[in-house]
Order: structure tokens, then C-alpha cells, then sequence
């Protein structure tokens, strides 16, 4: 399969040096990244599925409240 993707110039020189360095096509640097960015993702929706918002609560329940030091103050 073939597609036209659109990235700034300056991704596309640092791809050109990249798969220059490792003797391979830009096509190949660029479809390992997006290969990798969809197994990020499908990744964290398997670890988001075995959540839920009753576990969230049960864990922070568990931490005493306590001010925000003034550093953390927005």
C-alpha cells in the first residue's frame, strides 16, 4: 500500500540522515516509527482496559490530604 503523508521538512532531512546512517530507505525509518507509535498505543488501551475509576478511588483513598507544597500551587 502506498500513502502521501505530509511532515515538516526539517522531520524529513533528519529521516533522510537517519536511513542514510542505517543503509535503508526513508520509507523504512518512517514506517518503523509509525509501527511504533501504533504498538504505544494499542499497548496503553490493553493497560487502560484493566482499569477502572473504582480502583483509582480505593488507591487514592489511601493518601493522606494534604496541601500542595507553594512550588506545586498553580
Amino acid at each position: 500500500m502506498s500513502v502521501s503523508v505530509n511532515v515538516p521538512e526539517d522531520l524529513y532531512r533528519r529521516a533522510t540522515e537517519m536511513a542514510a546512517a542505517e543503509n535503508v530507505s526513508v520509507d523504512v525509518i518512517f514506517a518503523s516509527a509509525f509501527e511504533d507509535r501504533v504498538r504505544e498505543f494499542d499497548r496503553l488501551q490493553e493497560k487502560a482496559s484493566r482499569g477502572s475509576y473504582d480502583k483509582f478511588l480505593r488507591v487514592m483513598s489511601k493518601i493522606a490530604a494534604a496541601e500542595p507544597a507553594e512550588c506545586d500551587r498553580l
